[in-house]
């Protein structure tokens, strides 16, 4: 959706108050009192019946021989106003944040661990640009990152996030400027306004800085779950050889079978290193020197 809205420019600065505002909150043509913010050109607000209502550059100020270069696209203009309204308020959605947790005692198996619910905050002391950022917002003494995103415009593979963040927020404007019916919205700073502060659509989290507290807390139920089944299943076993002789002939001696140490490879999920053990035993990982988060490869 966002390539057919590309070339369109749904917001201008206004020269009477120097933000930026909504093409359906100024009048049309050239009344609109508005300049790009790019390349300070006038621009018309059109407000007609085919397209979607958008600005465009007034070509009265543009020479026949020039060619006209300015990168003010729809979703750097969609950006813009997304950090004014996020400068200009307080209030903001927050989705919830659900990562997989790889089992030990079952490693074909993922279940989900929980980081955080949805919610709704308040903000303050809001800043532009702040610790790779594109805005950063305070929360309860600690600094909230958010990130804009076009498409494919970001990866958060092997970035490093600044510890001191609460979390690190991504809003995605691939599919904005459409309603639920997927037809364009006239009125797209309202949407944005709405999406801020009370949707979750359209976010996920590319960090959290309770993920791996929860991660640790989750290996370390896993690995009291691990032993509470190895134990039961050792006092089955002695149990299953403490009564087998008894259903046999007393001419028949019955020897316990010798336990054999049998060779097994391991993988340890936190610093990812892969290495040779036994099938039983603790097994650490002789790279972290822990147990915790190891499992049969």
């Amino acid at each position: 959706m966002l390539d057919a809205l590309m070339n369109l420019i749904p917001f201008a600065l206004s020269l009477e108050t120097n933000t930026l505002v909504d093409v359906a909150d100024v009048p049309s043509g050239k009344k609109c009192g508005c300049i790009c913010p790019s390349c300070s050109i006038p621009l018309i607000a059109k407000k007609g019946d085919v397209l979607e209502w958008h600005f465009a550059h007034d070509s009265q100020f543009i020479e026949k021989d020039q060619e006209l270069s300015c990168d003010y696209s729809w979703a750097v203009a969609v950006k813009m106003m997304i950090k004014q309204l996020l400068l200009e308020g307080n209030t903001l959605a927050l989705p919830e944040y659900i990562i997989n947790f790889q089992s030990i005692d079952y490693p074909r198996g993922k279940r989900q661990i929980k980081v955080t619910d949805s919610s709704i905050i308040h903000y303050e002391n809001p800043e532009l640009k702040l610790l790779e950022c594109d805005v950063t917002v305070e929360v309860k003494g600690k600094k909230l990152g958010i990130i804009l995103l076009t498409k494919h415009s970001f990866s958060n593979e092997d970035t490093l996030f600044e510890q001191a963040l609460l979390g690190v927020l991504a809003i995605s404007i691939e599919n904005v400027g459409y309603d639920d019916g997927g037809k364009a919205v006239n009125h797209l700073r309202n949407q944005l306004r709405v999406l801020i502060e009370s949707k979750t659509i359209a976010k996920h989290w590319l960090y959290h800085g309770r993920e791996k507290a929860e991660f640790i807390k989750a290996t370390e139920q896993d690995k009291l779950l691990s032993e509470k089944i190895a134990y039961i299943r050792a006092n089955e076993q002695e149990e299953w050889l403490r009564e087998k002789p008894r259903n046999k002939p007393e001419n028949i001696i019955t020897q316990k079978p010798t336990a054999t140490l049998k060779k097994k490879q391991w993988y340890c999920v936190f610093c990812k290193f892969e290495y040779q053990g036994y099938l039983t035993g603790l097994n650490p990982c002789p790279q972290c020197n822990s147990h915790l988060y190891r499992t049969p490869k």
